[in-house]
């Protein structure tokens, strides 16, 4: 049986009200959030440890709008997403 064990700490903040573009070229403003991890994998083969931070974006009416998450050891972007649609809400 394969067995691992996984490890996550880190920290976040708020930070200032910004100007975000959505799919239709619409611009809100948005509350950002900046978080930094740490994440240990230990399994049956190796140890890994990843640094790596994620930044979200918040615009009020419609809730989390956009996400990026960057790998603090390289700088690579490696997962990225953006609301694509909505309806029956209106933004604030």
């Amino acid at each position: 049986m394969f067995t691992a064990d996984f490890t996550v700490s880190g920290s976040g903040e708020e930070l200032p009200l910004t100007t975000i573009t959505l799919f239709d070229g619409s611009t809100y403003d948005a509350y950002q959030v900046y978080i930094e991890y740490t994440q240990s994998v230990v399994d049956d083969f190796s140890t890994t440890t990843s640094d790596a931070s994620i930044e979200q974006w918040y615009v009020e009416g419609l809730g989390l709008v956009a996400e990026e998450y960057v790998d603090l050891d390289t700088g690579d972007t490696f997962f990225t997403r953006m609301l694509s649609g909505y309806s029956g809400v209106v933004a604030r």
